[in-house]
């Protein structure tokens, strides 16, 4: 996703599972023309075992 401003931005990602869901890094202000990589990781688990259905990563 591309998002381009003349104005500063901000930006939070939370996660609800933050021991399984990694996000680097979590939050940032952007200047005009500032770009940002971000690693989105996800740590082993195993399938069926544990309930992972309300999981989810959220862009503020």
């Amino acid at each position: 996703m591309i998002i381009s401003s003349a104005l500063r931005i901000g930006y939070e990602i939370k996660t609800t599972n933050m021991k399984r869901l990694e996000v680097d890094p979590p939050f940032e202000v952007l200047y005009p023309k500032e770009d940002v990589l971000l690693v989105v990781s996800c740590n082993a688990f195993a399938i069926g075992q544990e309930d992972n259905n309300n999981e989810r990563i959220t862009v503020e």
